[in-house]
């Protein structure tokens, strides 16, 4: 049995996942930040009816939330309390599972199809084959510093990095966006092939 902690986006491929390996995939999907109590207090509520060992891999993806105005995160100790707080979730799931993977965020682009007209700014997210040009510089950024704190942690903890990130400016770049965060349907089967190679268990190969 599997686990995604993350987003959204996890939620999107988390079906395709579970045809792609063939096991059942459970989902913790939340909005708060990692610095937020209420975060850890979801993650340990999750896991009271369960068990130690009860998954054989979980993949965390939790970089998108609570970003502000990179200035303001830069003053004090933001980062610092954001890193501590990620390795006390990672220390807390490596009790739970053998298998544990951080991956990155993946990339937000700017609405650039925003118009009061529902129908024109269907037609033009649904036409523009471009998309990820149109990357959100300042969220850009600010995922730039938690990806990469997220690869350092991985590192840290000799724990495998999925650089879904890297994956959708590069291979995934075909896809469109629905949205500033969100892809079509079909990007799905390929960030869920990346998670399945991660966990060993990609059938397909």
């Amino acid at each position: 049995r599997y686990l995604l902690i993350g987003d959204s986006v996890s939620r999107g491929y988390r079906g395709s996942l579970e045809k792609i390996s063939g096991i059942p995939v459970d989902y913790i999907g939340t909005s708060s930040l990692i610095l937020d109590e209420l975060f850890l207090r979801e993650i340990e509520s999750f896991f009271n009816w369960g068990g130690v060992d009860m998954y054989s891999a979980i993949q965390v993806q939790i970089g998108i939330h609570g970003i502000m105005d990179i200035k303001t995160e830069l003053n004090g100790d933001f980062y610092d309390v954001y890193r501590n707080q990620y390795k006390n979730l990672i220390e807390f799931l490596l009790e739970k599972t053998k298998r544990l993977v951080l991956a990155s965020t993946t990339p937000v682009i700017d609405r650039y199809w925003n118009c009061s007209n529902k129908y024109l700014s269907f037609i033009l997210r649904n036409t523009h084959p471009l998309c990820m040009e149109h990357i959100n510089e300042r969220m850009d950024k600010e995922l730039s510093i938690r990806n990469n704190m997220a690869r350092d942690i991985a590192k840290e903890y000799s724990l495998i990095f999925n650089d879904l990130y890297f994956y959708m400016r590069n291979e995934g770049k075909k896809f469109r966006h629905i949205d500033e965060i969100h892809y079509e349907k079909k990007s799905n089967v390929f960030m869920a092939r990346k998670v399945a190679e991660c966990f060993g268990n990609n059938k397909e190969n």
